[in-house]
């Protein structure tokens, strides 16, 4: 649903709408680039099994798909507002720009069972495939357990990047 939307069938729709969307490329891409993403997955990385439970999670070129359990003590919006807040003054930053990065807001759902959560971390880990951006799911940038790695390794080859403490993630949260 629509963060803040009193309407779930409404919300839902828009929700989809704008999935169509994302997934045919539209907005700002500006993840597409190694360095972008790489940002987003360290950061998605650093408070895992502190602030929340990284479940399953994917960087596309132009939103983020993430299925976190919130720990006792943080809320959702705590850690989306900290994820966003981090990623884009990094990001930003990286390519001399300013200004809003994330859209204001950003959609989430509440997993219902064990059916719901196979079928939801299924979606996050094919969104690359349905989008068109590989053939296969093992041809797109890693993601879940797999990007543990490859988010280390781009960390460590653009030591540029710095920490600064704060919390992070989102459900799917789009690039504007």
């Amino acid at each position: 649903a629509v963060k803040g939307d009193e309407n779930p069938v409404k919300a839902a729709k828009l929700a989809r709408r704008i999935a169509k969307y994302e997934d045919k490329g539209y907005g700002s891409c500006w993840l597409k680039h190694e360095k972008h993403a790489a940002i987003v997955a360290d950061t998605l990385l650093r408070f895992e099994n502190e602030r929340y439970e990284l479940l399953e999670w994917c960087v596309m070129p132009n939103h983020v798909h993430v299925l976190i359990r919130v720990l006792p003590g943080f809320s959702m919006e705590q850690v989306v507002r900290s994820w966003k807040n981090f990623t884009a003054r990094e990001i930003n930053k990286l390519v001399g720009r300013r200004g809003r990065f994330w859209a204001p807001d950003y959609f989430d759902r509440l997993i219902r069972d064990e059916e719901h959560l196979v079928r939801a971390k299924r979606y996050i880990r094919m969104n690359p495939v349905k989008a068109g951006l590989c053939e296969r799911v093992e041809d797109w940038r890693p993601g879940g357990p797999a990007m543990r790695e490859w988010a280390r390794a781009v960390r460590f080859a653009f030591r540029s990047l710095t920490w600064i403490e704060g919390g992070l993630v989102s459900a799917r949260a789009p690039v504007v």
